[in-house]
């Protein structure tokens, strides 16, 4: 036959389950090059590709349709992974529906990760440089009458160790 069918094969995890779509000529070319490491889809139809590109989309549908009920059954690290894994998916499905290549676009999401980010990552940096700073500081001599102290001890801030 070389027509294109849907399979649909019900695995022995619960409520998971694989969808894929196969074409006998497709299946044919992989075998015959897969020494090679050469895989050519010679005088084939495009519409056969983009069927398989939407399989791909469609396992991640299902799997994102199922996420609900595995989300329920989980609990302690596994549910915080499930959360964070929901919160990744949301991300990227936000960014697929913009508009690729616009400039505007770009500009409000570099805006929104500085924003996000930008204040935390500033602080993070920030944190090292005072361990760096406070020794400069307890090296510097203050002579005021006749007393010979760091500006850390004539601030009254305690001495490193």
């Amino acid at each position: 036959k070389n027509s294109l069918y849907i399979a649909a094969y019900r695995l022995l995890a619960e409520r998971d389950l694989k969808k894929g779509i196969y074409d006998k000529k497709l299946e044919d070319n992989l075998l015959k090059h897969r020494d090679n490491g050469i895989l050519k889809i010679d005088n084939y139809d495009s519409f056969v590709y983009e069927k398989l590109q939407k399989s791909c989309s469609n396992d991640l549908k299902i799997y994102k349709k199922q996420f609900k009920s595995k989300y329920a059954k989980r609990k302690g690290l596994k549910k915080l992974d499930c959360y964070c894994e929901k919160k990744i998916f949301d991300m990227i499905d936000i960014l697929g529906e913009q508009p690729v290549g616009t400039s505007s676009n770009n500009i409000k999401l570099k805006k929104n990760i500085v924003r996000k980010w930008g204040i935390r990552f500033i602080v993070m940096c920030l944190i090292p440089l005072i361990g760096i700073i406070l020794p400069i500081l307890d090296k510097i001599k203050v002579s005021s009458d006749n007393n010979n102290n760091s500006i850390l001890l004539d601030s009254k801030i305690p001495k490193s160790v």
